[in-house]
């Protein structure tokens, strides 16, 4: 029998093994971390640590306790040993993994429609693997639909897994068919003439080219950093919150630093941040970082100042996917946050941008709570302008309509599919965000870092019979 924290690494490995040996089990699982199960199981087990964190999940087999999940790796416990284990306890290896039982009709549903494009591409943003397939299509302009996840714990992409083998953590499809991992790309093993061969027998269109960074009000991402800032910020130390596929704690809100702030991240989530910034200075925090200042403190926010013309406009897509799937933003420490809080003090402070609004409202970017940009109403003076504005648009159009056809991209927002059809496609939401600190360069894990890129799955429910039950 397993217990264990849903959507957890170690319950995970204890699942996946378990599964991978045909093993019957029980799951008795929980999603918050004052359960009272979980406590009681802390203090049962009090010594379930692993690199200084509490362990998340309790395997017992034949009434006997095995240890946290991660004690049934192979390295922890060989196939010899797991059988033996097993067998001594009578558990039934019957329960042999059903694939479509992992996904759902509708994640089905999106994979066929995904695999009638010419390139589709699935995958975990934790693993390389996904960045160097979307780098190579993206160097040559090849439009292709895609769909990474932020967690290796995703339905469909366990489905995946489970169909195409465990040790993939992307999946590529060309032309309808699976040729395997991101790694395939490579340029040492897919040279370019064959990678231009395999793009035109799939029909590939090549005039999909990534715009720039957007900040909130879909307008050319502005520096964070600032000329009296004693450091520079940004995942890759630009300056800027830029989007970057390797960033998966997502490093795109720019605030400016409060005391308060600095004081709080450190004592609740892990996350000191006084050795890089200070108060008044400016920094690209993580996604999760933002939406803890909101729950704290819901009226100030702890202090710190959204630069609404700084921020990148991606942070709506992460925290909308978050909505979507019912998921909570995780820090350092395990505290969660609340994305649904986290967007509306976003939209509240920058507010969307819309045909009506004027491009120039935000002044430096900084909006007060309840302040509404102005709306720029048509006069007189206006309408020379205007009528030009719309001659240079029907001729534009005219032009553009006549030529090339468009790229066609599926777009994933909130958990639905929209067809965006546009000559400068924007790429999908990616690198959503992570548990990892934040503290000095990077807000990721060692592990992800190093892309070690573990299969995981989630647990198959047992029949009434089941001898092994894992937490």
């Amino acid at each position: 029998m397993i217990f264990g924290m849903r959507h957890s690494r170690c319950l995970a490995a204890a699942s996946e093994r378990l599964e991978g040996a045909g093993a019957c089990f029980q799951l008795e699982g929980w999603d918050r971390h004052d359960d009272p199960l979980w406590l009681y199981m802390q203090c049962l087990h009090p010594n379930e640590f692993v690199n200084g964190m509490m362990m998340h999940s309790y395997v017992y087999i034949g009434g006997q306790y095995v240890g946290n999940g991660f004690a049934l790796l192979e390295s922890a416990m060989s196939s010899a040993e797991l059988t033996t284990k097993l067998t001594a306890a009578s558990v039934r290896l019957t329960c042999g993994r059903d694939c479509d039982a992992l996904a759902t009709p509708q994640d089905l549903t999106q994979l066929a429609a995904m695999k009638r494009e010419p390139l589709a591409l699935l995958g975990w943003s934790g693993c390389p693997c996904t960045n160097i397939v979307r780098s190579r299509f993206e160097s040559v302009g090849a439009c292709y639909v895609q769909k990474v996840w932020a967690d290796d714990t995703a339905p469909l992409y366990k489905y995946l897994q489970c169909v195409h083998g465990q040790h993939h953590h992307s999946f590529v499809f060309v032309g309808g068919n699976f040729v395997g991992d991101g790694f395939e790309f490579e340029e040492g093993r897919l040279p370019e003439r064959p990678f231009a061969q395999m793009l035109d027998r799939a029909g590939a269109q090549r005039m999909c080219q990534r715009r720039g960074d957007e900040n909130l009000f879909r307008q050319p991402l502005k520096s964070c950093t600032q000329s009296n800032d004693g450091s520079t910020t940004g995942w890759t130390r630009t300056g800027s919150c830029n989007w970057d596929p390797s960033d998966s704690g997502y490093h795109e809100v720019c605030v400016a630093m409060s005391d308060e702030f600095l004081k709080q991240s450190a004592r609740h989530d892990a996350n000191d941040l006084s050795s890089v910034v200070q108060s008044g200075g400016h920094w690209c925090i993580c996604a999760w970082a933002w939406a803890s200042a909101v729950q704290r403190d819901p009226q100030a926010y702890e202090g710190i100042t959204l630069e609404c013309e700084r921020t990148n406009h991606k942070l709506r897509d992460v925290y909308e996917e978050h909505i979507s799937t019912g998921a909570d933003l995780r820090s350092p420490s395990g505290a969660s946050y609340k994305a649904k809080a986290a967007l509306d003090a976003v939209d509240r402070l920058c507010p969307p941008r819309n045909a009506s609004t004027s491009a120039a409202a935000a002044g430096d970017g900084k909006l007060g709570e309840g302040t509404a940009a102005p709306v720029v109403t048509p006069t007189r003076q206006h309408m020379p302008a205007l009528i030009f504005l719309a001659m240079l648009v029907v001729a534009v159009w005219m032009v553009l309509g006549s030529g090339r056809a468009h790229c066609f991209v599926v777009e994933q927002t909130n958990s639905h599919e929209r067809l965006a059809s546009e000559r400068g496609v924007e790429e999908d939401k990616l690198g959503y965000y992570d548990s990892g600190g934040e503290s000095g360069a990077e807000c990721t894990h060692d592990s992800r870092a190093k892309a070690k890129c573990r299969a995981q799955i989630r647990a198959v429910p047992a029949t009434p019979e089941t001898k092994a039950v894992a937490f």
